[in-house]
């Protein structure tokens, strides 16, 4: 059974590890710091979740196994999730995707979340098909790596939200 809690000081050796973990981080967004640190994790813990965030922790069978959150401005969010290498490939990203859109959209404001995908990140356009997210546009850019890449961007309304429950 999934669940979405919110993070803890408890929870910084796993941010931590799994952040610093080259699988997990190829495509994530370069506003994470690299490497990740304690005071990474804790500064993440306990300011970052409290301002335009709201971040939860995915835990399966009481043991964290990645995160969901989303930078929340005016009616849109973005939303972003990960998870460790060893539950990949089982449907949790999924569950946990459809799981905190859905509560976005009941607990606040939020008529419409996106999520820009790295175009190569198969896996997470494929969770984004699987939970009603559409593709609206693509943007070509330079990543960290200086090397061309692109991001595919995905949105669900509300209105499609609700159409899938």
């Amino acid at each position: 059974m999934i669940v979405l809690r919110e993070p803890f000081t408890a929870d910084s050796p796993f941010l931590v590890e799994n952040l610093n973990d080259v699988r997990v981080i190829e495509h994530l967004s370069s506003r994470i710091p690299t490497p990740y640190s304690v005071t990474d994790s804790l500064h993440w813990i306990n300011v970052l979740s409290s301002l335009d965030a709201i971040n939860r922790i995915i835990e399966v069978n009481s043991q964290a196994v990645g995160v969901v959150g989303a930078y929340l401005s005016r009616d849109q969010a973005e939303i972003g999730y990960w998870l460790t290498p060893d539950v990949w490939g089982k449907g949790i990203a999924s569950q946990a995707v459809s799981l905190f859109s859905s509560w976005l959209f009941r607990h606040t404001t939020v008529s419409e979340i996106i999520n820009p995908v790295n175009a190569q990140n198969i896996a997470s356009r494929r969770v984004m098909e699987k939970t009603g997210y559409k593709p609206v546009k693509t943007e070509t850019f330079i990543n960290k790596n200086n090397h061309m890449d692109s991001e595919v961007f995905y949105l669900l309304t509300k209105a499609d939200n609700g159409r899938l429950y």
